[in-house]
């Protein structure tokens, strides 16, 4: 903790190990190695007064905690070869204000920016980033972030990325690429929301290059039936989590509203609907962990139409549906996959279930 104020890294230093410099409470300005290619570890976790750092261009990872509690980072420049942005790499760099994510960042992993209360700007090129995964937790309880641009290449957002980022308003604009959006990932975020059927409810930018997405849901009163809007491509994990009082009927698609691919993990879990209609009208490809668990006054039949491609870990389990199907496609090439425990406990379900050869696995 006695180390001098500032630190100058030689030029013939590629990597810096774990913890190297952790918890140097006097330390307040580093200077990197030109061929610098690897922060450890740790490597200035809890470093207080670390308020200056210019990454160098040969970086290429920024590893787990590696700058973890630096409370003095006001902005952070991700220079243009890092790939990763590590888990917890700047949790709780509570003084930090503005990040620059270089082109050739293709993961922020989770808890990255975890707790970081002022964080105001993140600033991502639509057009020409490779950030393709936003982990876990990686933006979470950043309360001053404004909207960011999701870039084009984008997949999957993280359970929890953005809840409670409370200056985040506006309309997301989530790109037609992305097909996972994790559990509560903007739960208590500032997203514009309107009300209908019964529903506080946040959707997503609809438009050219952009998929409509459900991101958000919360109760307001007891309701008979809910249906999703049209064109809608997604719901997110955790939309409509713990749900109960909607009595009536849930309404997936129809002969109209064909366009729903993705059910995110426990979208649908410990609801009370009583049916499910217009799923069969549906692409939907994938049916996430938990989706309809718990839905114990579940009634009718359900179909899945020949585009699924995953039913997930106790998707329908603790259910009362009566039938189940699912569409036949003989010349389909694509497999299916039926996760463990996925109809445990589902105790009314009779008759008999054909098992589609596309599918590889239950």
């Amino acid at each position: 903790s006695s180390i001098a104020n500032r630190v100058v890294i030689p030029n013939e230093i590629t990597e810096i190990l774990p913890s190297t410099f952790a918890g140097c409470s006097k330390l307040t300005e580093v200077t990197f190695s030109n061929k610098l290619t690897k922060i450890g570890q740790n490597a200035f976790n809890n470093c207080v007064k670390l308020a200056n750092i210019l990454l160098p261009d040969s970086l290429v990872e920024i590893d787990d905690y590696a700058f973890n509690s630096c409370t003095s980072l006001t902005k952070v420049d991700i220079s243009n070869h890092v790939t990763r942005i590590g888990s917890y790499s700047f949790q709780s760099c509570t003084g930090l204000t503005d990040v620059n994510v270089a082109d050739s960042v293709e993961l922020i992993d989770k808890y990255a920016f975890y707790g970081c209360s002022n964080l105001t700007n993140v600033n991502i090129n639509e057009e020409t980033s490779n950030l393709t995964k936003i982990g876990d937790y990686a933006f979470y309880s950043a309360s001053k972030l404004k909207m960011i641009n999701f870039p084009k290449k984008l997949e999957s957002i993280g359970q929890c990325a953005f809840q409670y980022d409370t200056a985040f308003v506006g309309t997301p604009k989530i790109p037609e690429s992305v097909t996972e959006i994790g559990l509560f990932a903007f739960n208590g975020a500032g997203c514009n929301t309107k009300t209908t059927w019964g529903f506080n409810v946040a959707y997503s930018y609809e438009g050219e290059g952009y998929a409509k997405w459900l991101l958000t849901a919360s109760f307001v009163q007891e309701i008979p039936n809910f249906a999703i809007e049209k064109n809608t491509i997604g719901i997110a994990g955790g939309t409509f989590y713990n749900s109960t009082g909607t009595a009536g009927q849930l309404v997936l698609g129809g002969t109209d509203n064909r366009t729903l691919k993705y059910i995110g993990d426990s979208a649908f879990f410990y609801n009370d609907w009583s049916s499910i209609y217009g799923l069969e009208y549906t692409q939907v490809k994938t049916i996430g962990n938990s989706a309809f668990n718990l839905c114990n006054d579940l009634l009718g039949a359900i179909r899945l139409p020949n585009t699924i491609e995953s039913i997930g870990t106790r998707a329908f389990a603790n259910t009362t549906f009566s039938s189940l199907a699912i569409d036949q496609d003989t010349t389909r090439t694509t497999k299916c996959t039926i996760g463990q425990e996925a109809f445990l406990n589902s105790s009314s379900l009779s008759g008999t279930l054909n098992i589609p050869t596309y599918v590889s696995e239950i």
